[in-house]
């Protein structure tokens, strides 16, 4: 497999890279630049390694190359680049799921990841060799911290550094649609992604038209999007996944616009993603939801607020069809952070029967919670919190339970 060979050619150039940085080390020990190399080299022999659930050998891949950082940190306490090493180390410490945390207990260390960020921030600021990995690394820890607009701000410094790269454009066009919700801003990133020539990154030009597709989609501009995505078609000849992704979205454009016989044709194209579409026909409920979660998608909330309120007023839905509408509404508001709309409309959903969708109480719970928390109402929270682990057997539990569990370790007393 191409991931195996990868995994051992990185492994071998990675010796090489020790065996020539200590023997520098060997000549002069106070040489902060190759320690940065020797501890940058052995912590990513540790992510590597972590991906392929070595963890043990990542642990001491993990602790040398962070024995080696602080000793180029001693050396030269203004060696930026080291300080990204160090903030990584902190950061993905910091995050490892509960499970593996007796990884940084076994090592005697306690991981910080505010202190991590701002290493990293001032790597991105003032790092001489790592200075763009920082800047990626942070665009994408913001987005885990939910913290999109700092993830933009780094992807769009990227993008205007290396204008010919459309790796980084597409990253900031992506991050700017599914991220922060804004289609308009997003499209033209996108579109400039299909008009660059860069040989090595082909793959990158190409995945323009199948995101401005969904931007079309978000749009509920179904058409064009249809545009965009056969234009996709025709120029994928690798990305498998992408290519039963686009087949699907096609169908689902045309079904929205009232086509079921030609959404089967490319239905039937990507069997496994569109099972379900395949077996049911969407209903006019459905049709609906479907624009109005677009709408959110796009945000344009407006729209979406609208299209949710007229379902809502209907007399003639099921609870499950009821909770799906609340679900989005509400989880919108609280992506926008107006916790002010949120308790009361979580409530509502949690006291629904939903069968079908199982996930969506005890995420509602969960969200109940961090908007208590938001409030500074702990017991409250707590409450929240622990109704959540009631529920078991629904789709991503144990993503969830981790969460939960997370936020009442932090409201103990």
């Amino acid at each position: 497999m191409q991931v195996d060979a990868d995994y051992d050619r990185f492994m071998q150039l990675s010796d090489s890279v020790i065996e020539v940085t200590e023997k520098v080390i060997d000549n002069n020990q106070k040489s902060s630049t190759a320690l940065f190399y020797l501890g940058g080299i052995y912590g990513y022999r540790g992510i590597v390694k972590s991906d392929k659930d070595e963890i043990l050998s990542a642990v001491w891949d993990g602790k040398k190359g962070y024995g080696y950082l602080r000793d180029a940190l001693e050396v030269d306490p203004k060696n930026y680049d080291a300080q990204m090493g160090v903030g990584l180390f902190n950061y993905f410490l910091s995050r490892m799921p509960k499970a593996f945390r007796w990884v940084a207990t076994a090592i005697g260390f306690d991981a910080d990841r505010e202190l991590g960020l701002r290493m990293l921030e001032r790597t991105a600021a003032k790092g001489t060799y790592a200075r763009n990995e920082a800047r990626w690394w942070l665009s994408q820890f913001y987005q885990w911290e939910e913290q999109p607009e700092k993830g933009a701000q780094y992807l769009k410094e990227l993008s205007e550094s290396y204008p010919s790269n459309p790796f980084y454009v597409q990253q900031y066009g992506y991050l700017l649609l599914f991220q922060l919700h804004r289609v308009d801003e997003a499209m033209p990133v996108f579109q400039k992604a299909t008009t660059m020539t860069n040989h090595e990154a082909e793959r990158y030009i190409i995945q323009g038209y199948y995101r401005l597709g969904h931007a079309y989609r978000f749009k509920n501009q179904f058409k064009n999007a249809v545009e965009l995505y056969k234009k996709y078609l025709t120029l994928e000849r690798s990305d498998t996944s992408r290519i039963r992704g686009a087949n699907n979205y096609l169908g689902l454009c045309c079904e929205l616009s009232g086509d079921r016989a030609t959404a089967l044709i490319y239905y039937q194209q990507s069997p496994r993603e569109s099972k379900e579409r395949i077996e049911k026909p969407m209903t006019e409920f459905d049709i609906k939801v479907e624009k109005m979660s677009n709408w959110f998608s796009a945000g344009y909330y407006a729209n979406g607020y609208e299209a949710g309120s007229a379902l809502l007023a209907r007399k003639d839905l099921t609870d499950d069809q009821r909770g799906d509408v609340l679900w989005q509404i509400t989880s919108t508001f609280f992506s926008q952070k107006d916790y002010s709309q949120v308790a009361d409309r979580y409530t509502h959903v949690t006291g629904l029967a939903i069968k079908e969708k199982s996930w969506i109480q005890p995420n509602a719970y969960y969200q109940l919670g961090l908007c208590y928390v938001q409030n500074g109402q702990k017991d409250l929270a707590k409450s929240a919190f622990k109704k959540a682990l009631e529920y078991k057997k629904y789709d991503n539990e144990d993503n969830i339970r981790e969460a939960v569990e997370d936020e009442l370790d932090k409201l103990k007393d």
